[in-house]
């Protein structure tokens, strides 16, 4: 969405803010924006008993708070309402592009706080002062969208890799399809995978860490299932829940930072099943 340095635009279809200022129109520019280091640590604190010291248990990672000041130019209050509207509260988060030099183009997904105007004796001159406040319930900054695919019974595709190969599995028509997926970030990432019939009792393993799902489902030609790895959460064919198809042997996983080698399993029908996914690198 954004091509230049130090750019930033709440949703899709959102006002771009301190582009390269065009001063016979309204302009937004940007002088500060809080809160792209590390988010809040959740942590909790005790004391150890019967003896010096305590525990501190500081894993996780809270909420992140992306505040954004400067000035607008020019402003009339047709553009004041397109800027309140483009911040207007929302039931879901929206993604807040940002770009940096070098990196290019990452997202946060948050919800708005709304923009705060400050009307003073400036507003003569057609300047006023903002602030807008974004709350990200995933603390995690993305990068570019990835995506791939891997069937059963041929060969497979991913990120910057083309790795497929057939072995046994499940009897003589179940064989694998290997995705390399590539986590550039520095922390673990989401993904979504939909796996599309004919094939029972298909599984999602993730050899780099160990862990594996695996689903007691029959799924037809036109069927597909998709998982989400951060929700953790199995739909059959877009609306009805299938998590409880799950084995109880089964781990959820994240995308590790590197390469994930994911391997796609089951029972293949006639026709070779497919499993596609999407990703986006994660950063702290």
């Amino acid at each position: 969405m954004l091509a230049q340095d130090y750019t930033y635009a709440f949703t899709d279809t959102g006002q771009i803010l301190n582009t390269d200022a065009n001063h016979s129109v309204p302009f937004v520019d940007v002088t500060k924006v809080l809160g792209f280091g590390n988010a809040p640590l959740r942590t909790t604190e005790r004391e150890r008993e019967g003896m010096d010291g305590g525990f501190i248990d500081a894993l996780y990672e809270s909420m992140r708070v992306i505040t954004i000041e400067g000035n607008i130019y020019n402003a009339t209050e047709a553009f004041l309402d397109t800027l309140k509207a483009n911040y207007a509260p929302s039931a879901a988060s929206q993604p807040f592009y940002f770009y940096l030099p070098v990196v290019g183009e990452r997202i946060v997904y948050a919800k708005s706080y709304g923009i705060h105007l400050d009307y003073d004796n400036q507003r003569s001159l057609g300047i006023i002062p903002f602030q807008i406040i974004l709350k990200a319930e995933d603390p995690s900054i993305y990068g570019q969208l990835q995506s791939g695919s891997a069937i059963i019974g041929g060969s497979s595709t991913g990120f910057g890799f083309n790795l497929g190969f057939n072995i046994g599995f499940g009897g003589s028509s179940g064989t694998n399809g290997t995705i390399a997926i590539n986590n550039t970030g520095n922390r673990d990432a989401d993904a979504t995978f939909t796996i599309t019939g004919p094939v029972t009792n298909p599984a999602i393993a993730n050899d780099t860490t160990g862990k594996r799902i695996t689903f007691n489902i029959v799924l037809g030609a036109i069927d597909y299932l998709t998982i989400n790895l951060r929700n953790k959460t199995v739909t059959l064919n877009g609306t009805a829940n299938r998590r409880g198809t799950m084995l109880g042997t089964s781990t959820w996983f994240l995308l590790v930072p590197g390469v994930n080698s994911i391997r796609f399993l089951g029972t293949a029908g006639g026709t070779p099943p497919s499993m596609t996914y999407i990703t986006r690198p994660a950063y702290r």
